[in-house]
């Protein structure tokens, strides 16, 4: 059963539009590959003369294994895994305030900052399980995992911890609203918060194992069995519930629709209730979205679409296992 995966940055869709509580800059991973190695420049020029923001795709993996790429996932720099532990694992990225925010480890809470994606420091360690989601609500970054903690940090650096009422064993995905609202999901936990997680509001649990969460017009969870449901605004049970297919892994809200990643299948829906099955070679655990272009990974498979139906894989190394894949614009 998977647990660590990559929500979709909040950020990318926006750009097409206190004290820390653990030790600062306690290890590193760091790279000798140039940043541009293997891939495009960061941007190119319009039908109008104006500059298109490529931005840089960054996917992460066990053993601190990290890839970017500057053209749109076409071309990837070199993979690049020097963990040497399970505690060097990197489950979940976010972009905002400029960095690029890595939630990881197995055994462990850490958290990782970079600026560029491929030299990472840790910012932040305690005990407990791993983190496996992050977000970045346009004002905060927000990370969940294992046990019952709620991590969150005004600048990606020095980060605050608070313990909720979980009963199900951890939080596994989070999501937000880019205003403010954040809705975290897990082994039958929802919980919410209406301030960009600063405080938090239990809202119910219902048994079941949730993959993913997104934001269009309001927030869609997905299961790990295929079910999809639409929370009520207030507290209480799902809105509405329905079952499109058999297993779900991530979702992202992308071009006016929700895009769900399941096995050998992308699934979408502009209401959330509605879905329609685009078929795909290989199953993607880690979808996201950015610059007009989405990415998804699943094992050692990179697969890339233009418009979230007809996928292209660029990069299959069954050496190279990932655990998710993230966008954000660095602006080398």
């Amino acid at each position: 059963m998977r647990r660590a995966k990559m929500d979709v940055l909040a950020l990318a869709t926006l750009m097409t539009g206190s004290s820390g509580c653990g030790d600062v800059v306690v290890g590193a991973f760091e790279s000798s590959e140039s940043a541009s190695s293997g891939s495009a420049t960061d941007s190119t020029e319009s039908e109008t003369g104006e500059p298109e923001v490529m931005g840089r795709f960054v996917v992460v993996g066990p053993l601190a294994r990290r890839s970017v790429s500057d053209d749109l996932g076409l071309t990837w720099t070199p993979d690049i895994a020097d963990g040497t532990d399970d505690a060097s694992n990197l489950n979940a990225v976010a972009w905002g305030e400029g960095l690029y925010v890595a939630g990881g480890s197995l055994f462990n809470a850490r958290i990782y900052a970079s600026s560029d994606g491929l030299e990472w420091d840790m910012v932040f360690e305690t005990g407990g399980a791993g983190i496996y989601d992050v977000t970045y609500t346009g004002e905060r970054f927000v990370a969940v995992g294992g046990g019952s903690n709620v991590f969150s940090s005004d600048d990606g650096l020095n980060w605050e911890v608070d313990t909720l009422p979980i009963v199900g064993g951890g939080l596994w995905a989070i999501g937000n609203d880019g205003q403010g609202e954040v809705l975290a999901v897990g082994n039958g936990d929802v919980v919410a918060s209406a301030d960009h997680g600063r405080t938090w509001n239990y809202k119910f649990d219902d048994m079941r194992s949730h993959a993913g969460v997104a934001f269009g017009d309001r927030f869609v969870v997905i299961d790990e069995t295929g079910e999809v449901h639409l929370p009520f605004v207030g507290n209480g049970d799902w809105e509405i519930s329905v079952q499109p297919t058999n297993v779900l892994h991530d979702i992202v809200y992308a071009e006016g629709r929700y895009w769900a990643a399941g096995e050998l299948e992308v699934i979408s829906s502009a209401d959330g209730i509605s879905w329609e099955s685009h078929p795909i070679e290989e199953s993607i655990t880690s979808i996201t979205w950015g610059a007009g272009v989405f990415m998804g990974v699943g094992g050692g498979d990179r697969m890339r679409s233009e418009d979230g139906m007809v996928w292209t894989r660029v990069v299959s190394d069954p050496l190279s296992q990932l655990e998710g894949v993230g966008w954000g614009d660095p602006g080398l």
